[in-house]
Order: structure tokens, then C-alpha cells, then sequence
């Protein structure tokens, strides 16, 4: 039996699941168990066979219903088993999906559909019916509309129950109709997998195209639990393909990536070395994994793809029941967005703040002695971050340093892990195997502190155009503060935001052009296809097979991607200065005070920023109130903390140069949410912001 499948495209990923993968369990869902106590509820699992099975039913159906290959189906749902066994019939019927959020508004919903040409379309239950239904006048495209959930009692005109298609599919399949294995057969890797309209963080919403041969690539090389990671060499400024050495079974895994200094040559081995471990295949189909992320998001959506090739257990959650179900389900792998991360640490440190004095000074000499101990332990690894590339006294003193602290912290850390920081991993889970980290920046103090209890994140980088995934951190990468090594099969450069000049590889430099910074500029196969109906806007990002990231960053000296801001969040200064707003951003964050912000300043004098303050925070320095509004009118108590705190942060110390300091900010109301200000995986939507509070900003630096 495999250990992952390698399929030309999703429909034969699916289908060769059911397959090799057979009674495994799929998809766990949360039922009712008694329906006099709703607050009783269990995971029940969908296998692999039966999920494949009725999959192939419901496209059977929808074929004879009209669905034509290669078209564009709607798909408006958030994250449940209908939704994936929808998907996999419209992959069975050859078509591409077009997915998106059940809380779409209805202008961006009729925006979407009559771009993406959309006939048949999915919705997830009733209510999200109504709100179509009066809508389908501005939808003359639209046709037929599939019910997914709620589907009991009298459909209207032009509405069909899944349910029921489900039911006739079976039908005609066992009356021998097979149409569905000859659209299966058909699909070519260069077809169109889905179009992702994007969240529009920096404009409004593109349609990306993705093709099978785009998703099939990152389940190929995306090293799962992110155990290895590749060794690189060049030979004349060429890329070459090399791997690690035979005795290393996980990472011979052939790759073609930016050239590094090694002159060692090592034996490439085919993937097929890797595909046919029957040790490793017993290993995955234990692994477990909780659902989180909006599943219309290509973060989500190829760590689903990747699970599925590996035959794991994947069980739907919510913020709502994450902390049950980390206890319940146990997981030892989990994606997610750093919100989520600073959630858990949130309440990691509520714990603590409600135990006594000797408790929480235990818990503090266990963080200081695990800073100690895994500082040391990364040095010697060579998974500190090198941003200058070090001479050799350097490595030197800080050989004898990391020494001396690892052999002082050694024996406290053993015991106060054993007794403090065991029982803190065990209060989210205590399963985990890997962490994973997407959608936005990780801020460093939240990466710091799982690092130091024991629970590492593997953080990741990449777009909704790349499929999603550029880099991610490895074991053998794990480098805090980079997003890790790009993958096996991604060529990654760095160009000069102004003149395009090429700065990383840069071969006539000995450093090779690490440590500089510019514009990430990606190339591989998991790159997008184009913006559907935008040729002008594919031009501006894809250029001579190079995808133009509008981010920022640099390759350090271990050879990992760091990630600096975004070229569109750049703030300029009136003095010239070029300023990021996401390290100031992530450092205001570790405030406790503050709950979320947004830096401003853009051909301004200096900078400001814009505060949602944290009602739990300010309680903790006597100032209780119960709405933020509230908050604001006790202005004379709470500016002065916020100014200290502040000043405090952004400050030399903490490296911040003088035209990076905050000089003025305003308090909001209102919190950044989801859907409004925030995307999905909770980046800030800055243009959205900056329109809402333009007033407010100008006031702002008007008065200062």
C-alpha cells in the first residue's frame, strides 16, 4: 500500500483514495446523540470508500442533470462533509468549482457567479437559499441551484435536493451508467481544478485560476509533518537536482531549487522510493486533523488535498469548539492562521495569571530554562537566524556561550518540562506532531513561546496564485523568524523594488545575494494559470514565468525565506523613508493591552496608528468596562497607560529606527471583523480600513 498518493489530477486523487484507502476514516463530523440533550454530541466518520462511493453517485446525477466538462459550478459553503462530497463530484464530472464563504454578501455573491459564468450552484442550506433566491433575476446564467443541507419539505422551481440527486445517482449507476469513469478519464492535469476568487486585502477580489497540475504539485513535494527538507547544490550557476544520502529514506526526494554553496553530490532517488513505504503508510493512516480554515481557501483546501492523499482523519471544528476538540479528537497535525495561535497562547496565559505565587514563578523558571536550553539546541543545529552570514569568530563565541548555557539549563529544564510544560501541551491536545502556520505573519513572541513549551509551528509563505504554498519550514529548516526553505521544485529570486535589478542569486557576489532585500519573484509549477477574464492583471503579477508576489523579503544565510512586508503596505514617509508596518504591527501586538491595529502614515511626517484596545487588558490595570466605547470615554485614565506601553515597544531597544516610531494613534470603538475588515484567515483588509477611518486618520494627524 502506498504511503502517498501521487495522482495527474484531483479527480483521480479522489478516486484512487477510495481505493487505497478504503474503511480508513475520512471525514468526522459532529452529530447530535440525543435529541432531549442537545448538548450531547459526537464525531461520526465518513470512510474513504463511502465517501468516493457516494461522490461518483452525485456526479452521475449532475451529469445527466446537464453539467458539462470543464465548466464552472458555484460552490457557496463553509467547511462540512456535504461540502467536500460536492466538491469531489464536480472534480468526478470534469468541471472546476468556484468556492466561496455561506456568509458571502449578496452584491459579492452575484459579482462572482456572473463573472465565473456559473450554471449550477451548491449552497449549503436554507437560509443561504433565501438569500440567493430573490437574487436569481440579477443571475441570468444561473440555473440550477443544488441544496446541500435542510433539504426536507418542498424545493422551488429550478432547486434540486443533494440528497435526492445522491439517491438517483445510485439508481443509474447500478443500472450500469458509467459516464462519470469516462469524465474522470478525460480530465487533464492543465484543466481547471477551481477558481479562487481572492480576498482582496490590497483591491478587490480576482478570480485566480488553478489547475490540477498546480494542486498535484504541492501534494508531491509539501514534505507532510514537514520532517525533511532538501539539500541543494550548484555547479556553475546552474540549478541542479540532488538529495540527501541514501541512508535518509524520508528526503530522497528529487528537487530543482535556487542554487546554495555545497559542492557535495549526493544520489538522486525517484519518488517512487518514497511512495511505496509500507512502514510509512501505517504511520499516516493514524494521523488525525481538525478543519479550521475556511475550506474555499487554497491554504486550507491543499492541506485537505495532502491529507487525503495520505489517508488521514480529518474532523470538522470551529473556534467555537477548538478547545473541546483539541482535548477530544487529539490531533497530531493541524493548520491554521495566527489568530488562532494567539488564541491558544491567550488562554495559556489566563490559566496561568489565575494560579498562585508559586505556580506562577514555576511556570516562568520553565519558560526561561526552555528558552535557554532550545536557544543553545539551535545553534547547534544551525537554526539560528543569519541575516549577515557570521565570520567564524562569531560561530566561535557563540559555540562556547551556547555551550555553557545549554549545560546550566540541561538538568532545570528536563525537570521543570517534565513537570510544568508537559501538562501545558497536554491542555491543548498534547498529540500534536506538526503545526502549521499560514495565511499571515506568525507574530515572533507567540512563535518564541510554543517553540520554548515544545510545540513547534512550521510556518509557511505563500498566495492564493501560487497554489498556495512557496515555502515552509522543515525540521531540518526550522529557523524562527523565516518561513523556511522554498520547496523542492520552486525557483525563488529577489529583485530590487525599484528597478528590477536581480539581488538574490546574484552569483558575482560571495555571499551569493543573501541578506538583500527586495521583491520575492516565484517560479514553479503550482503557479496560477491567470485572473480569469483579466489578461491585463495576469500581465502585472506574471511575468516571463515569474510570479511578482508584491512581497518583500530576503534569503538569509541558512538559506530560508524571510519575509520583510508587502510592497503595497509599504508606507512612505514624506522624508523618503520606506517603512513596514507589519514588524511594528507584530510588536505592538505582544501588548496586552492592545487587541488589535493598523499602522498608518503614508506621505505623512511621521507615523501613527490606529488601536482597538483590549477590554481584558485594561481590567487587568483597574480600568473595567464592558464595551469598547465605554473604554473610550474613560480617555484621561487610559491614554497615558497606552502611551507608556507604546513608547516602550516601538522603541531603540527594540531595534526600531527613529523614523519608525509612533508619534500619535486613535482608539476605535468598533473591532476589526471578519468578513469587513478582516479576510478570512484575518489579515487586515487596509484599504477597507484606511477608507473607513480616513477622517479619523486625517484628524489624526492634523492634530499631532
Amino acid at each position: 500500500m502506498p504511503s502517498r498518493l501521487l495522482p495527474k489530477t484531483l479527480a483521480e486523487l479522489f478516486f484512487q483514495a477510495g481505493d487505497c484507502w478504503g474503511d480508513r476514516p475520512a471525514f468526522c463530523s459532529r452529530v447530535r446523540v440525543s435529541a432531549s440533550d442537545v448538548a450531547k454530541e459526537e464525531f461520526r466518520a465518513v470512510t474513504y470508500r463511502a465517501w468516493r462511493d457516494r461522490a461518483l453517485s452525485l456526479a452521475a446525477a449532475l451529469v445527466e442533470l446537464g453539467l458539462e466538462a470543464r465548466e464552472h459550478v458555484g460552490l457557496l459553503s463553509d467547511n462540512c462533509f456535504e461540502w467536500i462530497l460536492a466538491d469531489a463530484a464536480i472534480q468526478f464530472c470534469g468541471a472546476a468549482d468556484v468556492p466561496r464563504a455561506a456568509d458571502t454578501g449578496a452584491a459579492e455573491a452575484v459579482a462572482i457567479l456572473n463573472h465565473a459564468d456559473v450554471r449550477f450552484l451548491f449552497v449549503e442550506h436554507r437560509a443561504l437559499l433565501k438569500k440567493i433566491e430573490p437574487l436569481r433575476h440579477e443571475l441570468p446564467q444561473l440555473q440550477k441551484i443544488i441544496l446541500m443541507r435542510e433539504d426536507e419539505g418542498l424545493l422551488p422551481e429550478g432547486v434540486f435536493s443533494m440528497k435526492a440527486l445522491e439517491a438517483h445517482g445510485e439508481r443509474l449507476r447500478s443500472a450500469g451508467d458509467r459516464s462519470v469513469e469516462k469524465r474522470i478519464a478525460e480530465v487533464q492535469p492543465e484543466d481547471l481544478f477551481t477558481i479562487i476568487y481572492t480576498s482582496g486585502t490590497t483591491g478587490p477580489a480576482k478570480g485566480v485560476q488553478l489547475t490540477h497540475r498546480a494542486i498535484c504539485s504541492q501534494i508531491k513535494v509539501i514534505p507532510f509533518l514537514f520532517a525533511t527538507s532538501p539539500t541543494f547544490a550548484i555547479r556553475d550557476g546552474d540549478l541542479l537536482q540532488y538529495t540527501r544520502p541514501q541512508n535518509d529514506l524520508s528526503n530522497r526526494l528529487c528537487v530543482t531549487h535556487t542554487p546554495h554553496d555545497f559542492k557535495n553530490h549526493f544520489e538522486t532517488k525517484s519518488l517512487q522510493n518514497i511512495i511505496h513505504s509500507n512502514s510509512e503508510s501505517r504511520a499516516r493512516g493514524k494521523e488525525k486533523a481538525l478543519s479550521l480554515l475556511p475550506i474555499w481557501h487554497s491554504y486550507e483546501r491543499v492541506f485537505e488535498m495532502l491529507l487525503i492523499s495520505q489517508g488521514a482523519a480529518l474532523y470538522y471544528t470551529s473556534i467555537r469548539y477548538l478547545a473541546r476538540d483539541l482535548l477530544s479528537v487529539k490531533p497530531t497535525v493541524m493548520a491554521s492562521a495566527p489568530r488562532v495561535w494567539e488564541a491558544l497562547y491567550e488562554k495559556i496565559m489566563m490559566q496561568v495569571a489565575s494560579q498562585n505565587f508559586f505556580q506562577k514563578k514555576l511556570f516562568a523558571a520553565a519558560c526561561t530554562a526552555a528558552q535557554a536550553f532550545r536557544s543553545a539546541n539551535q545553534f547547534f543545529k544551525k537554526q539560528k537566524l543569519d541575516l549577515i552570514g557570521e565570520s567564524w569568530e562569531g560561530p566561535l563565541k557563540g559555540f562556547l556561550w551556547c555551550l555553557g548555557q545549554w549545560s546550566i539549563s540541561f538538568f532545570p529544564f528536563l525537570v521543570l518540562d517534565f513537570l510544568v510544560l508537559r501538562r501545558v501541551r497536554q491542555s491543548i491536545g498534547g498529540a500534536f506532531r506538526a503545526t502549521i502556520s499560514g495565511g499571515g505573519a506568525l507574530p515572533p513572541h507567540i512563535d518564541l513561546f510554543f517553540h520554548n513549551i515544545g510545540i513547534r509551528i512550521f510556518e509557511g509563505y505563500g498566495l492564493t496564485e501560487s497554489a498556495p504554498v512557496l515555502a515552509v519550514r522543515t525540521v531540518r529548516n526550522f529557523v524562527l523568524g523565516t518561513v523556511g526553505p522554498p520547496l523542492p521544485e520552486t525557483e525563488i529570486k529577489i529583485v530590487d523594488l525599484v528597478t528590477g535589478a536581480l539581488l538574490y542569486p546574484d552569483f558575482s557576489r560571495a555571499d551569493g545575494g543573501r541578506g538583500r532585500r527586495g521583491e520575492i519573484c516565484a517560479r514553479g509549477p503550482q503557479l496560477m494559470k491567470g485572473y480569469y477574464k483579466d489578461p491585463e492583471g495576469t500581465a502585472r503579477v506574471l511575468r516571463d514565468g515569474w510570479l511578482h508576489t508584491g512581497d518583500i523579503g530576503l534569503m538569509t544565510f541558512n538559506d530560508c525565506l524571510k519575509i520583510v512586508g508587502r510592497c503595497k503596505e509599504t508606507i512612505v514617509l514624506l522624508n523618503g523613508e520606506n517603512v513596514e508596518p507589519l514588524p511594528l504591527e507584530s510588536k505592538l501586538l505582544e501588548s496586552p493591552l492592545i487587541e488589535q491595529c493598523m499602522v498608518v502614515g503614508q506621505d505623512q511626517k511621521h507615523l501613527g496608528v490606529l488601536l482597538v484596545p483590549s477590554l481584558k487588558g485594561f481590567a487587568e490595570h483597574g480600568i473595567v468596562t464592558t464595551s469598547l466605547s465605554a473604554l473610550l470615554k474613560r480617555s484621561e485614565e487610559v491614554l497615558p497607560i497606552l502611551q507608556t506601553e507604546i513608547r516602550n515597544l516601538v522603541s531603540a531597544a527594540h531595534g526600531f529606527k527613529s523614523f519608525e516610531r509612533i508619534k500619535c494613534w486613535r482608539l476605535l470603538a468598533q473591532p476589526f471583523e471578519v468578513g469587513h475588515e478582516l479576510t478570512p484567515t484575518y489579515k487586515l483588509k487596509r484599504h477597507v480600513i484606511a477608507e473607513r477611518y480616513r477622517a479619523l486618520m486625517e484628524e489624526m494627524f492634523r492634530a499631532y
